[in-house]
């Protein structure tokens, strides 16, 4: 960890190692009431993939609903929680397995703020939300309670969107760079997603960088309460 001068102030600096690049071709799966199409079956790529805004080169989105677009670009997992999951399942688990684009290795914590921001490479990232399981998700990892035992872990990943388009390669290095915001945590806003908060803590997530769907959620919500 250092620090680093942004404007007058101070930013803390974390040091990240670019641990795998992976990418998707679009594939169907059987999850039993119906068949969908998806992109979560992501392996991972040893040459250079270009990042634009919506997200990797050539990188399958299939549901475009739920996942990816401008503020869900990018999906990021921790090394250390592959390591961690590993070692409750007893068994190794391979980056790309839970569906992120990017692992990477260097966050002491499974969380970071929104609004905190990802250097790598020639690519410049925000973070922008937490990552809920859904029942793709679930069926890939064909273990029965998984959805629950992630929900519970709180080692979400982190969604992310481009605000410097570029070319990433394995191996590379880089940094998270601090948010200076009153923001909120990926883990807090996790839990939030899964129950009912106030107005305020409502407005206060609306005051932040956070994906698109999420703020349209909040912003309904937020009428509800008006209305009520």
């Amino acid at each position: 960890m250092i620090l680093c001068l942004v404007g007058s102030s101070f930013a803390e600096l974390i040091l990240i190692t670019l641990i795998s690049i992976n990418i998707a071709e679009k594939k169907e799966m059987d999850l039993g009431h119906r068949v969908v199409t998806t992109g979560i079956f992501k392996d991972p790529v040893q040459h250079e993939v270009q990042v634009g805004k919506y997200g990797l080169e050539a990188d399958a989105v299939c549901d475009d609903r739920h996942h990816g677009g401008l503020d869900q670009a990018v999906y990021i997992y921790r090394a250390e929680d592959y390591d961690w999951w590993s070692n409750q399942l007893q068994q190794p688990i391979t980056p790309g397995t839970f569906g992120e684009n990017l692992t990477i290795r260097g966050i002491a914590e499974p969380e970071l703020m929104i609004g905190d921001r990802v250097s790598l490479g020639t690519v410049l990232l925000e973070i922008t939300a937490p990552r809920i399981p859904c029942s793709v998700f679930s069926a890939r990892m064909g273990k029965a309670n998984f959805l629950k035992a992630f929900l519970k872990a709180e080692r979400s990943g982190f969604y992310c969107r481009v605000l410097t388009p570029g070319a990433l390669q394995t191996g590379a290095s880089g940094a998270v760079i601090t948010t200076e915001l009153d923001s909120i945590s990926t883990n807090e806003f996790y839990r939030d997603l899964q129950q009912k908060i106030s107005a305020k803590k409502i407005e206060k997530y609306l005051s932040l960088p956070i994906d698109e769907r999420s703020r349209r959620d909040f912003q309904k919500q937020l009428q509800n309460v008006a209305k009520s």
